[in-house]
């Protein structure tokens, strides 16, 4: 989508794309761009860093946990948004403070103070997520006149530079959109739409007790939040490491849940327990484990901050995020059952081919003939679909990528991008064991000349067609749009053909 008067890359101002050498909006090089939003970010850390150290350490931890358990309770008890980056900022922020070693200790926490830190931690993880998406080339950064980067202080940076997305992150931000990860605009408009249903189906699985469904069937149910929190809070390296649950492999999320919801969930009240008595239901519930295996596994404090923060230790009280818990009991479903989930996004991805893609063909007014074969009992080639329409023939190749983990980085739009030339080029790439490897299969051009010469085994009138093309429908927003004469779309792009 370049400007249509000078060719230059777009950014995304208000919402809508405009050119910067049109617009006299200057555009600084990738990598001044992004040694000065170091610079920037660096000084942000440094001031947040300060300001953290004039608190009481305990009771601003306190505070910040009881701040991250009200958003979980109001997404699930409510049904409101779920901000990823929020819910990145405060775990980011739990530990931070619990590893911070210098606390004045001044300043008492309360809750306008502490809702006020979290904005501004906020913001800053915000900025850590855009020098992320800099050093990928998704952003650029802007500068309100000619300037010395090196003669300017961090506060005269932050008043000259702006920063917005580019044209190539475009396919990323509509994948996010595809699965449902939006802006707040549109987000607001999906929870009105699925707010009676999602209530009804998380008042059943939310209930105090024995957790109502099996791990395969929170997944086969739960597949699309499931796939939303797994990729949104590991859509960059950033959020990866913060949402690194390595510390609960081995326990089952079920017995997990089970063991939070011994204890007591009251309306504006954050539930602690004794740490003896946190301790002894921890080996009660999980019998045969060593108490200090289970210790180092749950407990998140000063002396075991590694792990992920859900159980938190200050003085002799654990605190209990039951919601909180909730959120790490679906996140975990997606890692801890990889293959099962990856089966399911696997069955997805060909209920793609065989139903998606026919019905949306068939709403554009194609005609679509899906799996068909060279040879019924010894195929050499298969194709998923043919779509034709007046004189048009699409050989159609439904290619089931989606939102994945890291989404927000370059090599991944990379990834994808050889993977849709490998359809047309006859080569399947898979890594395995850290290793690429690659497999030779029959291309789409093979299909696409097969078809143009033998359409007539499958009933069609090779005179009826003047135009035969290669066609690759893909459930993500691809990175390019065309390769050796195949069209790439959305599917639900279908009907602007």
């Amino acid at each position: 989508m370049p400007c249509n008067s000078c060719n230059s890359m777009l950014v995304l101002i208000d919402d809508q794309w405009k050119c910067p050498f049109c617009s006299q909006l200057p555009i600084l090089d990738k990598d001044t761009a992004v040694d000065v939003f170091g610079r920037v970010l660096r000084y942000l850390n440094d001031l947040l860093k300060k300001h953290l150290q004039a608190f009481e350490k305990n009771r601003l931890i306190l505070h910040v946990l009881w701040e991250r358990e009200k958003f979980a309770r109001s997404y699930f008890d409510t049904y409101q948004g779920f901000d990823l980056t929020k819910f990145m900022t405060l775990n980011v922020l739990i530990r931070q403070l619990m590893n911070e070693t210098i606390f004045r200790g001044n300043l008492v926490a309360d809750e306008r103070n502490t809702a006020e830190l979290v904005e501004h931690f906020t913001t800053y993880v915000r900025f850590a997520d855009y020098h992320i998406l800099l050093e990928g080339g998704f952003y650029s950064l802007s500068i309100t006149e000619p300037f010395d980067s090196k003669n300017l202080s961090e506060t005269e940076l932050l008043k000259n530079v702006k920063i917005f997305p580019n044209e190539t992150y475009l396919p990323v931000l509509e994948t996010f959109e595809n699965n449902d990860i939006l802006r707040k605009k549109e987000a607001q408009g999906k929870i009105e739409e699925y707010r009676e249903l999602a209530e009804s189906e998380r008042a059943r699985i939310l209930k105090r007790g024995k957790v109502a469904y099996t791990s395969d069937q929170i997944i086969e149910k739960w597949y699309p939040t499931l796939n939303q929190l797994y990729c949104g809070l590991h859509r960059n390296v950033k959020f990866r490491e913060t949402f690194d649950l390595c510390n609960f492999k081995g326990f089952s999320p079920q017995r997990i849940m089970e063991f939070v919801n011994q204890f007591p969930l009251i309306n504006s009240v954050f539930t602690s327990s004794e740490v003896g008595d946190f301790l002894e239901r921890l080996q009660r519930s999980f019998p045969g484990r060593r108490s200090k295996v289970l210790e180092k596994a749950f407990v998140f404090g000063e002396t075991n901050s590694r792990i992920f923060p859900l159980f938190v230790r200050l003085g002799n009280l654990v605190y209990i995020s039951h919601r909180t818990a909730f959120v790490v009991y679906l996140l975990l479903h997606p890692i801890l059952y990889k293959e099962r989930f990856d089966l399911e996004t696997s069955r997805r991805s060909l209920e793609m081919e065989r139903r998606e893609a026919q019905e949306n063909f068939e709403k554009a007014g194609f005609t679509y003939s899906p799996g068909l074969k060279d040879n019924p009992k010894k195929p050499r080639l298969e194709i998923d679909g043919i779509a034709t329409r007046g004189a048009t023939m699409y050989v159609v190749e439904c290619k089931g990528w989606d939102l994945k983990p890291l989404y927000d980085h370059e090599w991944r739009q990379k990834d994808l991008e050889r993977d849709l030339r490998g359809i047309v080029d006859g080569v399947k790439y898979e890594r395995k064991d850290g290793q690429l490897k690659s497999e030779r299969k029959v291309s789409l051009l093979e299909k696409v000349r097969f078809a143009e010469e033998n359409m007539k085994i499958w009933s069609f009138d090779s005179e009826s067609f003047s135009e035969v093309r290669g066609l690759i429908v893909i459930k993500a927003s691809p990175p390019i749009q065309e390769y050796k004469g195949v069209k790439i779309l959305p599917i639900n792009q279908i009907p602007a053909l």
